[in-house]
């Protein structure tokens, strides 16, 4: 089979001298006749198609001749399936792994979602039966959408990491039953290499019932933040990737939302930084009605601002308040040292257990998990005695003297 291959020329002295290199070329690659040759060898005028394989320094001195792969390089926008992308990105809407792919060169590149629970491709979108409308959102009308910016585009479309977290006040899950009501994560295909990743996260609605986070490779890129309405924000960090597949989480949010992400190669050092809790396992006895902390070291040599989540946290009072529920709350704290975590039985019975973790994620870091089980016991607070009237006999003995 032929492979059609393409050429740059950035400088010819001479038109014999071009017409030397294009036959010369030609008889190993084809070339676009189309090209006039008084652009060919105007100075500095350069012709790239596919692959650069010919190019003349500026002096004319000699000739460089080598194919070079194209470079790879991915614009994913997470959306609903009607909405035109913005410019330079391609759709995705919440289709499973494999549905959808990019093409580089000759090399095709798939990408989608995965079920958390299995790693299965899994579909979330409005496609899949019984799913309403999916897990994928523009927050921005369409004539405003319209008329927006790139980025405004970007920032007022998602995609839900976490269906699973959607829940009513009262604890009861919005999308019970559906697809959407999955955790899920991302992968596309990559050739192994070192990246730069950039990705943006939030929700350009009104919705705040969230703690944005995400993970790439392992790697927290944005901390978990709490919004404020409409709020969005972007991170970059530079990862390695060795088996693959470029692969994007949720860890270390609630409900976290995605609205794009950005991939290209970089030669820059890949993020190694490792976040942890000492203890990074605690259990805790209460006695009904009792309140107290559980207290932990966060250490990560150099991490910056430290953002928490309590993992699948149900809050039955307000489920906008993402940070507490019925016996834990979070701490404010956002730098690395020790926690303290308030823990509270008011609103339990002797006998009841709870458990649950809590994330701490930190940009360039893997995050650190921390375990709190709590148990609650009886009441166990001591009272003065108490005498009850009885019959008996005092012996005064024999008297003296």
């Amino acid at each position: 089979m032929k492979t059609n291959y393409s050429f740059t020329i950035r400088y010819a002295l001479s038109t014999s001298l071009l017409i030397y290199l294009l036959i010369a070329t030609t008889k190993l690659f084809s070339y676009n006749p189309g090209l006039k040759a008084s652009n060919l060898y105007a100075p500095l005028n350069t012709y790239t198609y596919n692959k650069e394989i010919l190019r003349i320094t500026d002096s004319g001195k000699f000739i460089l001749l080598n194919e070079q792969n194209p470079s790879f390089e991915a614009h994913i926008n997470f959306q609903n399936k009607a909405t035109v992308p913005p410019t330079g990105y391609l759709v995705d809407y919440g289709k499973q792994f494999g549905f959808s792919s990019i093409n580089i060169g000759s090399n095709t590149y798939a990408y989608g979602w995965r079920k958390l629970e299995d790693g299965l491709p899994f579909d979330a979108s409005e496609d899949a039966s019984n799913n309403s409308i999916g897990v994928g959102r523009n927050r921005i009308s369409g004539s405003t959408y319209n008329n927006a910016t790139v980025q405004r585009k970007l920032e007022g479309t998602l995609v839900h990491f976490q269906g699973d977290n959607v829940r009513f006040t009262g604890g009861v899950q919005q999308w019970a039953g559906q697809p959407r009501a999955n955790e899920l994560f991302w992968e596309i295909q990559i050739p192994n290499g070192i990246y730069e990743v950039t990705i943006g996260l939030g929700d350009d609605g009104s919705d705040i019932d969230s703690r944005h986070s995400a993970t790439v490779e392992g790697y927290t890129v944005i901390p978990a933040f709490v919004p404020t309405t409409g709020e969005n924000r972007n991170g970059t960090i530079i990862v390695q990737v060795t088996d693959g597949l470029l692969t994007v989480n949720g860890l270390g949010g609630f409900n976290s939302k995605i609205n794009y992400i950005d991939i290209n190669e970089s030669n820059l050092s890949p993020v190694n930084g490792v976040l942890s809790f000492s203890p990074s396992d605690i259990s805790e006895v209460l006695e009904a009605g009792g309140n107290g902390n559980s207290v932990t070291t966060l250490s990560g040599n150099g991490a910056g601002t430290i953002g928490l989540a309590i993992r699948d946290n149900i809050n039955s009072s307000d489920y906008t308040e993402t940070g507490t529920n019925e016996w834990l709350t979070l701490s404010n704290k956002t730098s690395l040292g020790q926690f303290n975590f308030n823990i509270s039985s008011s609103s339990l019975s002797t006998g009841d257990m709870r458990v649950n973790d809590i994330i701490a994620t930190a940009q360039g870091y893997k995050p650190a998990i921390l375990s709190i089980n709590l148990t609650v016991e009886s009441n166990q607070s001591s009272s003065n005695p108490v005498i009850t009237a009885q019959s008996f006999t005092i012996d005064e003995g024999s008297p003296s003297g």
